[in-house]
């Protein structure tokens, strides 16, 4: 019903004002000020606001138009038509003459478009249009635009893995807001104050889950706590405060109380329409459920979730994890044909649904993926595969059993001999290297700088990209690769550039992103360690994967077996033989 009315709402708005009309500039405030208020609150009645102002013969209202109207449209999931106004606003807005509104307005819209490709997941993009529109909003002393710049910002380092520095820039924003607090109105203060609020609740929620610490256990709580408090005119934040609240319960074992709280939840939900939240709770409410061994309950809700996911198309991860979690429960409950049916679905979608996540995430950092989840899905997908594969071939004989099995001993003697050969070469590549008392020869780089200071002409730009490599190879020089802070933020720091500008000449000198490269000088450092120091044999996975700047020894094992073929143990052995 409240569906109806909102639409009903829309339509006789739009209606209303289907001819263009003239706009003071008091009244074209106040239309602008509503439609970005009403943004997390009520995108209907945003809308409506937007259309108002979409009516207006002025370029510089039409262009903010459209570019709300883009990200409103991108909160529905309607890509298409987001990427299209926003097109559409940086047309109008290139017909505004330079002046300090069209500078303004032009933070406002790279805002909503990096906030638009944060939800497409194309988190490079969006990054790229916060910093530039910070910058903007910088330069315009517009310090409400800077905060919210600061937060969305936040957020992305969040989504990128980045946990730590990702607080940092969001308690920045905190502070900001504390201090303008008096020059804005209460209501814009309490709206930004509950977004930094959300965003720090979700980053300590996130880094608890990252490192087990239960100190941002609590830090998460109480900033959601004060996010519920402050979100008197936001329903999407008083939404996401809640169910945040819930996944504390849940990080406690406390079950019983997450679940009302999720319960509560899914009434508000149905009441305001709002689908994909639905979906997620649903989500949660099944693994409450999974952790409190209600297998049938928790069964109810994934399928619920499911089922809301495919009906709107939403995006599909927490689908996927759905599917984990059901594979588990089938499995438990001995009913193989159901946990392969929901192991394969899992793994069929995952591959590539991993992909794109970490094709962008790699730009902002490197995320560890699930590798683990991964092979639990394998070991239950192979398990179930075979139980179902046997009581078939009895029917039939163990001629396939046996042809099977041949098959894997080709493919196992293959997969040997290609291994065997790898290590002999990766062997004889690092005793090469040792002979010359060398780990990583930046040489190449270094002759290509000399080769580059001769010359007789060269640009500027290429002056300032060999002063960078030169400064970035002293540090690989000194080993400072090996320390776990050695990220493109740090280095940046050190040799006085941008992220931006230095990810770029990385790229171009390496021919690897910065991240590739860096890891590529980690692997390789422990490799030689391995082949040249017995007593570095002994040390276990965790320690060598320290020594050389890794977390922790799943994503060492990955980066060393992408490398070598074979996991770090493994090549110990080998060593050892």
């Amino acid at each position: 019903m409240k569906f109806i009315i909102h639409f009903c709402f829309l339509f006789f708005s739009t209606l209303s004002f289907s001819q263009t009309i003239k706009l003071s500039d008091t009244e074209y405030q106040k239309l602008h000020d509503k439609a970005r208020l009403l943004i997390n609150s009520n995108i209907d009645s945003s809308f409506v606001y937007a259309n108002k102002i979409e009516k207006s013969t002025n370029n510089l209202h039409k262009s903010f138009a459209y570019g709300i109207k883009s990200y409103l449209y991108q909160l529905k999931g309607d890509s298409i038509q987001s990427k299209k106004l926003y097109k559409k606003s940086l047309s109008y807005l290139e017909k505004v003459p330079a002046s300090n509104d069209k500078t303004k307005l032009h933070a406002y819209l790279l805002n909503y478009g990096g906030l638009s490709e944060s939800i497409r997941g194309n988190l490079s993009n969006a990054l790229l249009k916060y910093e530039a529109g910070k910058k903007i909003a910088m330069k315009t002393d517009d310090k409400l635009q800077v905060i919210k710049f600061g937060y969305n910002i936040a957020s992305l380092y969040g989504s990128a893995g980045n946990y730590k520095l990702a607080i940092k820039e969001a308690r920045k924003s905190d502070e900001l807001i504390d201090k303008y607090q008096l020059k804005i109105s209460k209501e814009k203060y309490e709206n930004n104050k509950s977004n930094i609020n959300i965003c720090l609740g979700s980053l300590y929620e996130s880094l608890h889950n990252s490192d087990l610490d239960k100190k941002s256990l609590d830090s998460a709580k109480y900033f959601y706590s004060k996010a519920l408090f402050v979100s008197t005119n936001l329903l999407s934040n008083k939404i996401r405060a809640k169910s945040g609240l819930g996944n504390i319960y849940c990080l406690k074992d406390n079950y019983p109380d997450a679940i009302k709280t999720y319960l509560s939840l899914l009434v508000d939900l149905k009441e305001n329409n709002q689908k994909l939240e639905s979906a997620q709770i649903c989500y949660n409410m099944g693994i409450s459920y999974y952790n409190t061994q209600k297998f049938d309950e928790a069964l109810v809700y994934f399928v619920k979730s499911d089922s809301i996911y495919n009906v709107n198309k939403f995006d599909k991860s927490q689908y996927l994890d759905s599917n984990y979690y059901q594979a588990k429960i089938y499995e438990i409950k001995k009913e193989p044909s159901k946990a392969l049916q929901h192991a394969k679905i899992y793994l069929n979608n995952f591959e590539s649904s991993e992909a794109k996540k970490n094709a962008e995430k790699s730009e902002v950092n490197f995320l560890l993926g699930k590798k683990n989840l991964e092979n639990e899905m394998i070991q239950i997908r192979d398990k179930f595969k075979r139980q179902v594969l046997i009581e078939s071939l009895l029917k039939w004989g163990g001629i396939a059993v046996i042809f099977l099995l041949i098959i894997i001993l080709l493919i196992n003697y293959r997969n040997k001999k290609v291994n065997d050969k790898k290590f002999n070469n990766l062997l004889l590549e690092f005793e090469t290297i040792a002979n010359t008392k060398k780990v990583i020869d930046n040489n190449e780089a270094f002759s290509d700088l000399e080769k580059n200071k001769k010359s007789s002409s060269f640009n500027l730009d290429e002056d300032k990209e060999n002063e960078l490599i030169q400064k970035f190879s002293k540090l690989i020089d000194k080993n400072e690769f090996l320390k776990e802070g050695f990220t493109l933020q740090y280095v940046a720091n050190k040799i006085k550039t941008n992220t931006t500008y230095l990810s770029y000449v990385v790229n171009k000198k390496f021919e690897k992103s910065f991240s590739d490269y860096v890891n590529e000088l980690k692997i390789n450092y422990a490799i030689n360690e391995i082949i040249t120091n017995p007593t570095y044999r002994k040390y276990s996975t965790q320690a060598i994967a320290e020594s050389v700047g890794f977390k922790n020894a799943i994503s060492f094992t990955k980066s060393f077996n992408k490398r070598t073929g074979v996991t770090p143990a493994q090549f110990v052995k080998r060593m050892n033989d």
